[in-house]
């Protein structure tokens, strides 16, 4: 019983570590890759079995995920093209154990877009991130980042989505991830000026006055450059 008791409390406490890493993943990286190519070599360790009982099946994909980010950019010793495979298969197995996590559609998105190039088929795992979470902070500012690379993609539905998204994003305080998001959308400057002109005025001077200072002008139709009679 001793015995049996250790065990489950080391397989806790090894969950509860990738429960803590994916969690943080994308907190300005708060992780060196090397930290997290030990952790996705650790997780395969758990039992297919617990992982899905335990939930760090999610967690191993999400940390599959921070590693293919690294593999790409280089910064890990992970090859892209092993990087791959191993996010997909991690996504999938996490799908299984838990159909509603957002962020394993979103992800199942990402990866299949960038290893294939768009396909149709795909929106649907796009769709279904947005079903099951739709108004999360964290899924929120997710898809802001996907859905402006592949804003041409996207159905014109989703193209509504992802401008509220945008507006949360700012609304945030993450606004360097609003930036990114923008910079994909650079060639389509009316349906940029268009949209974002609709959002609440408060919104709409915090967002332009940081793209103001970062050199990016899209006359919005802000405090700061509305007639006074305009505001009404």
């Amino acid at each position: 019983m001793v015995i049996v008791a250790v065990g489950i409390a080391s397989i806790e406490a090894r969950t509860a570590f990738y429960a803590r890493i994916a969690t943080r993943i994308w907190e300005n990286n708060p992780y060196p890759p090397q930290t997290i190519l030990d952790a996705l070599a650790e997780s395969s360790k758990v039992s297919p079995t617990l992982a899905c009982a335990s939930g760090s099946a999610v967690d191993r994909a999400a940390i599959a995920l921070r590693a293919l980010d690294d593999a790409i950019a280089g910064h890990s010793d992970l090859a892209a093209s092993n990087a791959f495979p191993i996010a997909i298969q991690a996504i999938d197995d996490g799908l299984a154990c838990r159909p509603l996590a957002a962020q394993l559609w979103l992800g199942r998105f990402w990866v299949h877009a960038l290893s294939e190039g768009f396909r149709p088929p795909l929106r649907d795992s796009f769709d279904r991130s947005i079903a099951t979470a739709p108004y999360d902070g964290w899924m929120m500012r997710l898809r802001a980042q996907v859905g402006s690379r592949w804003f041409y993609t996207l159905s014109e539905n989703e193209r509504q989505k992802f401008f509220e998204d945008l507006r949360y994003t700012v609304d945030m305080g993450y606004l360097d991830d609003a930036l990114t998001a923008v910079g994909w959308l650079r060639n389509q400057p009316d349906r940029l000026k268009h949209e974002i002109d609709q959002w609440p005025l408060g919104t709409r001077d915090r967002f332009a006055g940081f793209l103001l200072s970062k050199g990016i002008d899209l006359k919005l139709a802000t405090d700061f450059q509305l007639k006074p009679w305009q505001h009404y």
